[in-house]
């Protein structure tokens, strides 16, 4: 499952700047949570290194805080290949 802001697939401006206009974002950071999951349907693994049965999430979000994007995946899934999964999928501004 994937989804993200902007419906052109490109990231959405995200701070008005002194002018009134869009800034769009200048940086972003990623980060990966495993988060355990009741549901026996969907996407489910086991995350060894926190002990957790679920999914993965790698959010990319704005310095200012807006999610700009999210891959939700297996919980077995390392970091790495999310990160690649989730970069992926975006287009460059």
């Amino acid at each position: 499952m994937r989804f993200s802001t902007g419906s052109t697939g490109r990231l959405a401006g995200t701070s008005v700047c002194a002018g009134g206009g869009i800034r769009p974002p200048s940086a972003a950071a990623m980060d990966s949570q495993s988060v355990r999951t009741t549901e026996a349907c969907g996407v489910q693994g086991y995350d060894g290194g926190e002990s957790v049965a679920g999914r993965k999430r790698h959010p990319l979000v704005d310095t200012e805080g807006p999610v700009l994007a999210c891959d939700v995946s297996a919980a077995n899934v390392s970091d790495q290949a999310g990160a690649r999964r989730l970069l992926a999928g975006l287009r460059p501004l």
